[in-house]
């Protein structure tokens, strides 16, 4: 071991300490919040990206999951603040939970029938099972 390496490792620090990043300042999850839910409104979830979230808060993209977690999460979050009634979160994840199953089966698994059918109908169909959770229950 060489010896700087050696007084690296024994020795004290004696130089500055390296400081943590800066919180960011109160209000910039409310502000990343509310340009998603603008991006998410205009564009659609696919075609809004974190970088893009970010961007349009005047944020660094690490902010957005510092703050949220994924896109994901934002998404869930933002659903589950616009719901009324009991159990907001748990449906507004079952919300995004169908229509990731939607997308999926659409796009990744290569289901032919989906793709062929009436996209009217197909709205029809699953929006009044996606409705279901968005409405709450009486009690």
């Amino acid at each position: 071991m060489t010896h700087r390496l050696s007084t690296a490792l024994t020795e004290p620090h004696t130089g500055p300490v390296p400081s943590r990043p800066a919180d960011p300042p109160p209000g910039t999850r409310d502000v990343i919040a509310r340009h998603a839910r603008v991006l998410f409104a205009e564009r659609g979830y696919a075609a809004t990206s974190v970088r893009r979230i970010a961007a349009a808060a005047g944020v660094d993209p690490a902010l957005v999951i510092r703050h949220f977690g994924s896109k994901e999460e934002l998404f869930v979050d933002e659903l589950a603040r616009r719901l009324a009634g009991p159990d907001a979160e748990l449906r507004a994840r079952l919300v995004a939970a169908q229509l990731g199953g939607l997308i999926q089966a659409w796009s990744d698994i290569g289901d032919e029938q989906l793709p062929a059918a009436d996209l009217d109908r197909v709205v029809e169909l699953y929006g009044r099972a996606v409705q279901r959770l968005v409405d709450p229950t009486p009690g």
